[in-house]
């Protein structure tokens, strides 16, 4: 049985995402960044120009859903989707917008496995590069894969979610894409299966409700 918790504009889900989505109306978009099918454990991968690797700040750790390929059919049929690592699953998507997430510096291209990440994104046929360092967050990161809210922000204006619209992430995380829909103006649903990740994106998504109050 799924659990809801709604704080402020945000509506967060504990479950699994395909048992969520009937119980949700009126989603204008998709916004997420799903598990892609690596079974990755937090090992850094050497990169092409041959670093040694190692062991990430969450080595061993196995997100939920990663260990099988990611099915994007339940999500492509919204008005508005940008998910990420669209690599994994190209051969599932229909010809759209990609969007380069580009996470190196010029020094540091070629040290770890990937210098960008790409998302798909819905229509069109261009490509759209964002520059943002996760480096400067690793210490902090709460989830093995977060993203940085304003990349999640940069998804959300391209999508041209429209004013007080419903963002969606059905792999929500730490909760990065509901901080910048809400600072955006926007409401939010999120869905989590892992309780660890569910219960740290509520902390996330209080903290910065109660900020916004804050500064009203």
């Amino acid at each position: 049985m799924a659990e809801k918790v709604v704080i402020g504009n945000a509506e967060l889900w504990h479950g699994d995402c395909r048992e969520v989505l009937p119980l949700l109306k009126g989603v204008d978009a998709i916004v997420s960044d799903p598990p892609y099918g690596m079974a990755w454990d937090g090992r850094v991968t050497p990169g092409a120009n041959g670093n040694t690797g190692g062991k990430s700040k969450h080595f061993g750790e196995k997100i939920e859903g990663d260990d099988e390929p990611f099915d994007p059919s339940p999500w492509i049929g919204f008005e508005r989707v940008v998910l990420w690592g669209f690599q994994h699953f190209a051969a599932r998507l229909p010809v759209g917008t990609s969007l380069v997430w580009i996470k190196r510096t010029d020094k540091a291209f070629g040290t770890f496995l990937s210098d960008a990440d790409l998302a798909w994104m819905k229509g069109g046929h261009g490509v759209y590069c964002h520059r943002s360092f996760p480096q400067a967050m690793a210490s902090d990161r709460l989830h093995p894969t977060q993203k940085p809210v304003d990349l999640m922000a940069w998804c959300i204006e391209l999508a041209k979610v429209p004013k007080g619209g419903l963002v969606l992430d059905p792999y929500m995380g730490s909760g990065s894409t509901g901080i910048a829909a809400l600072r955006m103006g926007l409401r939010f649903a999120g869905i989590e299966i892992d309780r660890r990740h569910f219960d740290v994106a509520c902390e996330r998504i209080e903290n910065e409700q109660r900020q916004c109050r804050l500064a009203v």
